[in-house]
């Protein structure tokens, strides 16, 4: 993963598309991180027309251009790249960054315990992320086994199969949905 340096902290970058984009360039349509949060209040850095949607791993506090949102552990807020954002608190979050605002956007936290299992069909693009611990993907033309940081991609017009996870451990999971909007 290619990892950057921001005032209040560093990203990890997990994904990026077209995959020969550049993230400081902002050439790119989407674009999944895991960010450090290191500093107590931190301001987010300014980035033209680039929608944001951020995931607190950690509790975190937000201010956006002025109001205030507590944020838990797995929730998800929207806001634009050039609106003024302080964080407080320390710690890790995931991001996803929309350059092309023809894409529709879902984040969700998934978390596993021993035993049981996921099972779901693909209905567009559909991103795993493995943040915590590892497990089977099975699918009808694969098995594969995933480990943490791990990126699993899968797109409904090769896979119209079902996708099922599991594992004897807990594992958690950020699963990216992604639609773009068609053309009229």
């Amino acid at each position: 993963m290619k990892k950057t340096t921001w005032s209040g902290g560093d990203s990890e970058q997990i994904y990026i598309f077209p995959e020969n984009s550049d993230f400081e360039a902002g050439n790119f349509a989407y674009r999944f991180s895991l960010a450090s949060i290191n500093g107590e209040k931190t301001e987010f850095t300014f980035m033209e027309d680039i929608a944001r949607i951020f995931m607190a791993i950690d509790p975190f506090r937000l201010e956006i251009d002025g109001h205030g949102y507590k944020m838990t552990p797995r929730e998800t807020i929207n806001f634009k790249s050039n609106q003024k954002v302080i964080c407080e608190g320390k710690g890790k979050a995931f991001n996803v960054m929309i350059g092309d605002p023809s894409y529709r956007v879902s984040v969700q936290f998934l978390e596993l315990q021993p035993g049981e299992f996921i099972t779901e069909k693909i209905q567009n693009h559909h991103y795993y992320y493995l943040y915590k611990g590892d497990c089977i993907v099975k699918e009808f033309s694969f098995r594969e086994v995933m480990h943490e940081g791990d990126l699993l991609t899968v797109d409904s017009s090769v896979n119209q199969a079902r996708l099922k996870m599991m594992s004897e451990k807990v594992i958690q999971l950020v699963r990216v949905d992604l639609l773009r909007a068609q053309a009229v």
